[in-house]
């Protein structure tokens, strides 16, 4: 099951149109500058642009945990930790909330219905606002690392991913140099440190 996002898409002809649209409103906030910005970008000119347009939110599979919002304002432990997550609750433009660090439970990287499948990044099994929380570069790394060692042990033992045993899969972490054990910590402001 696919959870639901406003934000995805898989038309071509959609991303055309955006694409196209995304353009359009660059050109217009340079000018905009030049016309009402403060004194010194009159002359302001667009150097660059992105090569494409990117998406924030991809799909998402269900699985037997979803996190949700309060999971990352709490910073919830789970016994089945398999990575931690922290940052900011991120939705677009829209919201940005301080967050804990947070564990991600190894049932948020199995999918619910489906044997053979593991998921990592900004798939695994999150709410919309929960997603935002996870999606930077290091947290999609931490769910991958778990989700490729689980992998592994799956193809060793010639087993199903539920069928994992996750202290096992915890001890490889741990040896691999994780700390499972940052959950409900404070996030450091890591600008102001030498």
């Amino acid at each position: 099951m696919v959870l639901p996002s406003a934000e995805v898409t898989s038309d071509p002809l959609e991303f055309s149109n955006a694409e196209c649209l995304s353009r359009r409103q660059v050109v217009q906030m340079v000018q905009a500058m030049r016309e009402f910005g403060p004194p010194g970008l009159q002359g302001a000119e667009l150097m660059a642009a992105g090569p494409r347009l990117a998406v924030r939110e991809t799909r998402r599979l269900k699985g037997p945990y979803v996190l949700t919002e309060q999971d990352a304002v709490s910073g919830r432990k789970f016994d089945d930790a398999v990575a931690w997550r922290s940052g900011f609750l991120d939705i677009g433009f829209v919201r940005m909330a301080k967050m804990k660090i947070h564990d991600v439970p190894y049932r948020s990287i199995l999918p619910e219905k489906l044997d053979g499948l593991l998921t990592a990044g900004r798939c695994i099994s999150a709410t919309h606002v929960a997603a935002s929380a996870g999606k930077s570069m290091g947290n999609c790394m931490a769910t991958g690392h778990a989700a490729g060692l689980a992998a592994a042990m799956c193809a060793k033992k010639r087993c199903q991913p539920r069928e994992v045993n996750v202290p096992q899969l915890q001890d490889a972490l741990r040896a691999d140099g994780v700390d499972l054990d940052r959950a409900g910590d404070d996030q450091q402001d890591l600008r102001n440190q030498g």
